[in-house]
């Protein structure tokens, strides 16, 4: 079987025929999603956006467009349309968590904490996702907002148990960091020497 053309390839395959052939209307669907993908992927946002801004007016549905769109509007500044678009997203693909944390990034952006804990919280408990209980812890703490903080990394630690996930000693280092800059001196220890226990060759613990 042949490799597959590289997405570079492709796209200068379509710019060439349209060139030659005068191509008249809207993009394929598949083909400006791939385009705009290619964009993100080369830090082009306003190029990102105007290929799929076409296909998210037309359907609002479309997730894979509204990912692009609003990962792009993000880059760009505009908030409210990211926000916007990432919300589209995830009514369609509600367990992508790249896209759950762009949309906290816009809604942390926009100080609207409420939303972002509520997001993250439930991202959180319905994924089992260590990562976006550290998220939250992460945003709490620069809200200085210790009461989130502590629950988010204990909530990370409860998930991090060996059967929902692979254990890992990141959520007790987190913990850990998070109790010294709150002066809980031996809660600091207590999640230093569990760190130890279970990575003691992690060199955030050592």
């Amino acid at each position: 079987m042949k490799n597959a053309l590289p997405t570079t390839l492709i796209l200068a395959s379509l710019s060439t025929l349209c060139a030659i052939t005068g191509c008249k209307g809207p993009m394929p669907r598949e083909d400006a999603i791939a385009r705009g993908e290619y964009y993100l992927k080369y830090s082009r946002w306003q190029d990102a956006a105007a290929t799929v801004e076409p296909i998210v007016k037309e359907n609002p549905g479309d997730w894979q467009a509204q990912i692009v769109y609003g990962r792009a509007e993000l880059e760009l500044g505009d908030l409210n349309a990211a926000r916007d678009a990432l919300e589209r997203a995830l009514a369609g693909n509600p367990n992508d968590t790249a896209t759950i944390f762009a949309l906290a990034d816009a809604l942390y952006r926009l100080q609207d904490t409420s939303a972002l804990y509520q997001r993250l919280r439930g991202a959180g408990a319905d994924l089992h996702s260590i990562p976006a209980y550290l998220l939250l812890a992460q945003y709490a703490e620069q809200l200085n907002d210790p009461d989130t903080a502590f629950w988010a990394v204990n909530a990370a630690i409860e998930v991090d148990d060996g059967i929902e996930s692979p254990r890992s000693a990141t959520p007790y280092v987190r913990a850990a960091n998070l109790a010294a800059k709150f002066g809980k001196v031996e809660l600091e220890n207590r999640r230093l020497r569990q760190a130890y226990g279970i990575n003691p060759l992690d060199l955030a613990v050592v």
